[in-house]
């Protein structure tokens, strides 16, 4: 037991992470929280970020780094993220290779027209997962 907590706590710094999972706070804190705890009882090892970041400045070295590390990017896509410069630069940086993106379309997001002219509007390239606003709602209750 000792060995496998070992593991779990040291091999994102060896290993990097299988999935780091992109969010606007407001819009999807809890859902995300969720979200990374079912994926961990997976198995799989993942970056989520649970503080609040500031709007407008460059990514932090250590998200930065995470993001360099991560196998995977899971965006979980709420009106939210026009308003964050964080989930546009993650989106962004995972665009360079579009296999390893997962977006996660809350309530049609990729389809308002407001998204038409952001990064965002790339994702309807890419396969993704359907997701209701109720259901997003439904992990805080």
């Amino acid at each position: 037991m000792l060995f496998k907590q070992f593991l779990n706590r040291f091999s994102p710094l060896l290993l990097g992470y299988d999935i780091f999972i992109s969010y606007r706070q407001t819009d999807a804190g809890d859902y995300a929280e969720k979200l990374a705890v079912a994926l961990q009882e997976q198995g799989f090892i993942c970056f989520h970020d649970r503080e609040e970041t500031v709007a407008g400045i460059k990514l932090s070295p250590a998200l930065n780094r995470a993001l360099r590390r991560s196998h995977t990017l899971v965006v979980i896509l709420t009106p939210g993220v026009l308003k964050s410069d964080w989930v546009e630069q993650e989106v962004e940086t995972f665009l360079r290779k579009p296999n390893r993106l997962v977006p996660i379309n809350v309530d049609k997001f990729l389809f308002r027209e407001d998204v038409n002219s952001t990064i965002f509007a790339q994702l309807r390239a890419l396969s993704w997962l359907d997701e209701s606003k109720e259901s997003l709602q439904s992990v805080i209750k």
